[in-house]
C-alpha cells in the first residue's frame, strides 16, 4: 500500500494534483450555487418592488417622471437660448 501512495517517488506531486483538482471542483459547485441563491433572491426583490409598484405607488412613480421631463424641457430652452446668444439665469 506504501508503494502506491508513494507512486515510485512521484506520490506527493501526483496526490497534490488531485487535492487542487478536487478542491477546484468543489470551489466551482459552491460557488455556482451561492450565484444561484444570489439570483434568486435578486429576482423575488425585483419581484416584490414590481408588485409594490402596481399595487400604489404608480401615481407617484408618475409624478416622478413628469418631474424629470419638466427639468429635460427646461435644459433645451437654456440651449436654445445659449443658441440665439440670449443669457441664462
Amino acid at each position: 500500500m506504501s508503494a502506491f501512495l508513494e507512486m515510485n517517488g512521484y506520490g506527493a506531486y501526483v496526490w497534490s494534483a488531485y487535492a487542487i483538482a478536487i478542491g477546484g471542483l468543489v470551489l466551482n459547485v459552491w460557488m455556482a450555487r451561492r450565484q444561484l441563491r444570489l439570483a434568486r433572491e435578486e429576482a423575488r426583490r425585483q419581484e416584490w418592488q414590481d408588485s409594490k409598484w402596481q399595487k400604489g405607488s404608480a401615481g407617484k412613480e408618475k409624478g416622478r417622471l413628469q418631474d424629470r421631463l419638466k427639468v429635460r424641457r427646461f435644459r433645451k430652452e437654456d440651449f436654445r437660448e445659449q443658441a440665439r446668444g440670449e443669457e441664462v439665469c
